[in-house]
């Protein structure tokens, strides 16, 4: 009886460990769907908040300017909304319709008389801006709101993109971050122009590059492609970063001597393809033309690239020159049939000295204007400097992030409390505050970074993830190609932000991990 009755001890005693077991896995998986599920409301409801803080700051008024940009946007929005087609420029409604409040009446009385097809423009955010009006009318209001709810989904997000990059160091400094990032970039909204939904396509192509990067796939390298080629319809501005990406992953083909880099490519390249042929197959049958995304980067070349161009500023005056138009180098008889990007090779090997006045011009009114971006150079500096303190002296001196994290939240509160109108090509932080041979530097510093990550096959680069090499590099040759301006460069000031926190965020968790163990993960 004692032997049947310890055996059968023995037995209930394996069921119930076997119980537990199934229990136990029943549960893991439930704790990491919770988890998921908490960040992701978390996530929705700061979205939520911050949009609805920013409404009182934001000025979302129904004003509207016939002329810049904003007239060929605004109409080609409109058009779309009332069932005209893509990219239709001019009156093919009674004025009244389109909802314009101010500007000059020339412009006024040469509007009414125009009605054509606009391939200046990428079709991305008139589509978006049809969109709107095909929901809620015309109504500029709605759009600006739309916009500010953009910007908001990326505040709200960047934790869990931070998570994705860096685990808990990427998602806490999300959280840091969040509010500086409406601070810097939430006035992009009170405009019809392209600022916001560009910076929003620019953070989804942040995503699907993580998501790359995690998965390293060949189906990951289409979602990526694809979401580039969505991106590149809203704005060619991104063009450089699936430039970047090949490079990176013929170098990576080179290095790993596997096929698998290049099937990678491949397949973003298709990616790419599936959505910016349709548009260019349609722009170019409709011209007569090769258009690949729009006709304005030929003409923006040339109009950043030529005599009056030594300040870096954008000159599209040498064409407008009636009454002696071939003093101009572009404009001489010789090089009428010449490609815009001959004319400025040509002009560049004809005249030496003008290349670094003019590149370093460039820089400096394109990259100065950003205090997140000298934040994150200074901070790079600091990394290397603390491999040479010793280990004692830097995990017992909490008060250097304490103070650089302070520091960073005074520059957005500042930029917040000046108030400035964003105004699309002029600086908004007003006059370089720095000189422009260190803007020259920076530049060199984070091309130079990036490529360093790439040959070492990093993800990373003094602790930053190598992403952000990406996205700046892509702003810092846009700058060279083209002119230098804020507005170009504003779209990516959400990743500058997040960024400048992300290395003292990351050394104070590391010196004080006990502040946040809740954060495991």
């Amino acid at each position: 009886m004692t032997k049947r009755k310890h055996k059968r001890i023995k037995a209930d005693k394996k069921q119930a460990l076997k119980a537990n077991t199934r229990k136990t896995t029943k549960k893991l998986p439930q704790t990491r769907l919770s988890t998921k599920k908490a960040l992701l409301l978390l996530s929705i409801g700061l979205t939520i908040g911050y949009y609805l803080i920013f409404q009182f700051s934001a000025r979302l008024d129904s004003s509207c300017f016939i002329g810049g940009d904003t007239w060929e946007y605004q109409s080609m929005g409109v058009n779309l909304a009332k069932g005209h087609g893509i990219n239709k420029f001019g009156a093919f409604e009674p004025f009244e319709v389109y909802k314009f409040t101010f500007g000059d009446e020339n412009n006024v009385a040469s509007f009414k008389e125009r009605q054509s097809d606009n391939f200046r423009r990428t079709p991305g955010y008139p589509f978006f801006l049809g969109m709107v009006y095909k929901i809620f009318g015309v109504s500029v209001s709605a759009a600006k709101q739309v916009q500010l709810f953009l910007i908001a989904i990326i505040a709200g997000f960047i934790p869990l993109l931070g998570r994705v990059l860096h685990s808990r160091y990427g998602y806490i400094t999300g959280l840091v971050a969040g509010p500086f990032i409406m601070l810097s970039s939430f006035r992009m909204s009170e405009l019809i122009m392209t600022e916001a939904l560009t910076a929003f396509a620019l953070f989804a192509m942040m995503w699907a590059i993580a998501y790359y990067f995690k998965k390293q796939g060949v189906s990951s390298s289409i979602i990526m492609g694809a979401v580039i080629g969505v991106a590149l319809l809203i704005k060619g501005a991104l063009i450089f970063i699936p430039m970047i990406l090949v490079l990176l992953m013929i170098l990576e083909a080179i290095q790993s001597k596997s096929i698998k880099p290049t099937k990678a490519m491949v397949g973003m390249i298709l990616g790419i393809a599936l959505f910016v042929l349709p548009w260019s197959w349609y722009a170019t049958d409709k011209r007569g033309e090769f258009t690949l995304l729009s006709t304005q980067g030929t003409e923006l070349l040339l109009d950043s690239n030529n005599e009056l161009t030594k300040d870096g500023s954008w000159h599209p005056s040498y064409r407008k020159d009636k009454n002696n138009p071939e003093k101009y180098y572009h404009n001489q008889p010789q090089r009428i049939n010449k490609s815009s990007l001959q004319k400025v090779i040509s002009f560049y090997s004809e005249y030496p000295q003008s290349i670094l006045p003019t590149f370093s011009n460039k820089l400096n009114l394109g990259l100065n204007p950003f205090p997140y971006l000298w934040i994150i150079f200074i901070t790079m500096i600091l990394a290397i400097l603390k491999r040479y303190i010793p280990e004692k002296t830097v995990k017992s001196n909490i008060l250097i992030p304490l103070i650089l994290l302070l520091a960073f939240g005074s520059a957005g509160v500042l930029v917040f409390l000046s108030d400035h109108q964003y105004i699309p090509n002029g600086n908004i932080f007003g006059s370089p505050l720095l000189p422009k041979s260190l803007a020259v530097i920076m530049a060199l510093w984070f091309i130079i970074s990036s490529f360093i990550a790439a040959i070492r096959k990093e993800k990373s680069f003094l602790g930053i993830p190598l992403i952000f090499f990406i996205i700046v590099s892509n702003f810092i040759l846009l700058t060279l190609v083209f002119y230098g301006s804020v507005r170009f460069i504003k779209v990516a000031d959400f990743a500058f932000v997040f960024f400048a926190f992300f290395l003292p965020v990351k050394w104070m968790i590391d010196l004080k991990p006990n502040w946040f163990k809740r954060f495991q993960f």
